[in-house]
């Protein structure tokens, strides 16, 4: 089962994600920022739904470094807006050799909570 335990800290001009997991060093990570519409209230926000999908608007990408450890800075256009961060490994993005390890299309990861 993939581990990942990750900080979100929030600046006024970005979003900086450090974390630790155990995924293989090399494995490629992607942080994308997702603008929710100014209609959505906090309870959409929290719940991560909205009648108005969050546009994505920026992604930025990081390695795992040895010992699991990863970190990126995704730049955000505002303080005052409401923005969603997904971190999510794509399997087809991937080395040959990360995805012998975890699959193609990620078949040979365990399901996971998140």
């Amino acid at each position: 089962m993939i581990e990942i335990d990750a900080k979100l800290l929030v600046h006024r001009k970005r979003v900086t994600i450090r974390g630790k997991s155990n995924l293989k060093q090399g494995v490629r990570l992607t942080a994308t920022l997702k603008l929710f519409p100014d209609s959505a209230t906090m309870l959409d926000v929290l719940n991560s739904r909205s009648d108005n999908e969050p546009k994505e608007i920026t992604a930025r990408y990081t390695t795992v470094e040895e010992g699991g450890e990863f970190s990126l800075s995704v730049p955000r256009s505002s303080d005052e807006k409401r923005y969603r961060v997904d971190l999510t490994l794509d399997p087809l993005n991937q080395s040959k050799e990360v995805q012998h390890k975890y699959g193609m299309y990620g078949e040979k990861m365990e399901s996971s909570l998140g």
